[in-house]
């Protein structure tokens, strides 16, 4: 049987490993941030102020990392009836975790709406699936105020994660999916000189699923086999970093697209929604990310005009 200290060492192991990776990545997101508010500052205001408000979250979640690793390893250092309770900071950071992952998921589901021709259905049943993650994670957090040790707090709320983390990984595959499912059919239909734009598009989302997925079986893993540490604890922090870290990139991405993008291009998405056809078209000064375009419906088609590589 392990000792009191070992039990503690094990407990403080995975968040502070996290808080030196989401230290990392937290820099990188200051740099997209700059670089979104530099390059797009034509973008519509609520646009800018979801990013704002990404922005404002993960830094609140890297300062609650850095107060519960001062608690744990300098302010209670060596004492081990601090290290095996829980501090609120680090309880505070999971939730604020669990609004991160959800709000930049909403961010996709958004996308899929547009490039499903506006189809509710799929739309909302995506949006009820990645929500399901977030209200796992705070049924299974709320046990924190009656068992305010990790030991009683983990046989009680770990159903709970384990159930979350597993809906969550299967919606995070499900929305790059079907971003890659409409993007492929608009690939297929579009004439040679725009189809490097809807690879890149396709690049853009494979990659940073995968990168989001493979945190998250990590994150399952070692919640599995080591239930009673907080090893999962430390990739969880570091795939909220790269939630925004991703949702940055696929804004910036449009710089990358500009070059791209022939003198007047057109993409034909037929059969998006029955009859229905959808018509991407760009100008030469640029292209607009797909989650961001002006659309005006007509019974027959729809129409996605994109003018110098801003949101419209």
């Amino acid at each position: 049987m392990q000792s009191p200290t070992d039990i503690a060492k094990d407990l403080a192991l995975g968040p502070s490993a996290g808080t030196y990776g989401i230290l990392l990545l937290y820099g990188m997101t200051i740099t997209q941030a700059y670089q979104y508010y530099t390059n797009y500052g034509s973008d519509r205001i609520p646009l800018k102020a979801f990013v704002g408000v990404i922005l404002t979250l993960e830094s609140l979640h890297l300062a609650l990392a850095c107060h519960y690793v001062y608690f744990y390893l300098i302010q209670h250092y060596g004492e081990t009836e601090h290290l095996l309770r829980i501090v609120w900071s680090i309880f505070l950071s999971g939730r604020i975790g669990f609004v991160v992952a959800w709000l930049v998921n909403m961010f996709y589901v958004r996308r899929i709406y547009l490039l499903s021709s506006r189809n509710p259905w799929l739309s909302i049943f995506i949006a009820a699936l990645a929500t399901v993650r977030p209200a796992f994670g705070f049924v299974g957090s709320s046990f924190v105020s009656s068992y305010p040790e990790w030991a009683a707090f983990s046989k009680h709320a770990h159903s709970f994660f384990i159930a979350g983390l597993s809906v969550g990984l299967a919606g995070d595959f499900l929305i790059a999916f079907t971003v890659s499912y409409y993007l492929l059919k608009a690939r297929d239909t579009s004439i040679p000189s725009t189809r490097n734009i809807v690879n890149l598009l396709l690049w853009y989302t494979i990659n940073t699923t995968a990168i989001l997925t493979f945190f998250a079986v990590f994150e399952l893993v070692f919640l599995v086999v080591q239930p009673n540490t907080l090893a999962f604890f430390g990739f969880f922090q570091v795939q909220i970093q790269l939630y925004a870290n991703c949702f940055l990139t696929t804004l910036n991405a449009r710089k990358s697209l500009h070059r791209e993008t022939p003198v007047v291009t057109t993409i034909k998405m037929a059969g998006l929604r029955g009859k229905n056809q959808a018509h991407i078209t760009s100008t030469e000064t640029g292209v607009q990310d797909d989650a961001f375009v002006n659309t005006q419906l007509e019974p027959e088609n729809a129409t996605f005009s994109a003018e110098k590589g801003h949101a419209v």
